[in-house]
């Protein structure tokens, strides 16, 4: 709003007083607008709607501040012209810096504030303002080789963060989710209180299994743990499998599908055959279905 005092004097007052306060109007809802976001669950749907937003509302922003500086340029004389480069380069820089984590809102938002006033600056032919906007330009330009820079080490940091998670929600074994990300699961399932879906928790248990990876070495015991799961996929559970955890498989279901009851026998104790490529005979597991 304080750029309103150095609006040219023949300007109208809509536009000398008028952008200025509608700017500081849509600057203090977009602050609000952001501290109630915050408090609300950023799922993948909901980032990308926010930068769509805020892609487009900075853009806007952009070009009010922009025509401002760019009608009080030409209303004013020459020597009150560096004043008004000076308003929209640092308002143009600082916009950009704060949306650095937004790729295409930080360089829209400097290509929108700087180039027109630097093109003014350029065609005048006077050397100061030559001057001045080629080095704005160079200031500009290294500015987006440092927001290109910044948004790739944002991302490596954020693949680096995902691979991090996974590595502590996954069995190294077999591959599958672990025990925290099963109770992660079922927590994440029960908040849903009435409306969530029910689902089934079956415990797998090999048996035998002692004896076999006694008598034939932790080795081929890893063997069997990783087959077991592979086997009991194929024997009409789909994608149900989900965690596996020391001993067993813990299956957890999204649906209590036909195919999982046929795989699995009915609710309660049962013992089924599965055929396991590293052994000759049918292996069992006993299962236990709630």
């Amino acid at each position: 709003p304080t750029a309103a005092w150095a609006g040219a004097a023949d300007l109208h007052w809509a536009i000398k007083y008028g952008m200025p306060v509608l700017l500081a109007v849509l600057c203090v809802l977009g602050l609000i607008d952001n501290r109630i976001s915050r408090r609300r669950y950023l799922s993948l749907r909901r980032a990308a709607v926010i930068v769509k937003k805020t892609s487009s509302v900075s853009g806007w922003v952009g070009v009010m501040c922009s025509s401002w500086a760019v009608t009080n340029w030409l209303a004013s004389p020459a020597e009150n012209h560096a004043s008004f480069a000076m308003i929209i380069a640092m308002g143009a820089l600082a916009t950009a810096y704060c949306l650095s984590a937004i790729r295409f809102a930080a360089i829209l938002n400097l290509v929108i504030g700087v180039v027109p006033i630097s093109v003014l600056m350029l065609v005048t032919g006077r050397p100061a303002e030559v001057a001045a906007a080629t080095s704005l330009l160079l200031a500009t330009m290294i500015l987006v080789r440092f927001i290109l820079q910044g948004h790739t080490m944002l991302v490596d940091l954020l693949q680096l963060q995902r691979q991090t998670r996974d590595l502590a929600h996954t069995d190294p074994l077999t591959g599958l989710a672990n025990r925290r990300a099963l109770d992660e699961r079922i927590a994440a399932l029960l908040r849903k209180g009435e409306a969530a879906e029910p689902f089934r928790l079956a415990l797998v248990d090999l048996d035998r299994f002692k004896p076999i990876n006694d008598r034939y070495g932790h080795g081929f015991g890893d063997k069997l743990l990783r087959a077991v799961p592979v086997s009991v996929l194929g024997a009409g559970t789909g994608h149900n499998i989900r965690n596996w955890w020391t001993g067993g498989v813990y299956d957890l279901h999204d649906d209590i599908a036909p195919a999982a009851a046929t795989a699995f026998g009915q609710a309660g104790i049962g013992v089924r055959d599965v055929d396991v490529a590293c052994l000759y005979d049918p292996f069992t597991i006993s299962v236990i279905m709630q």
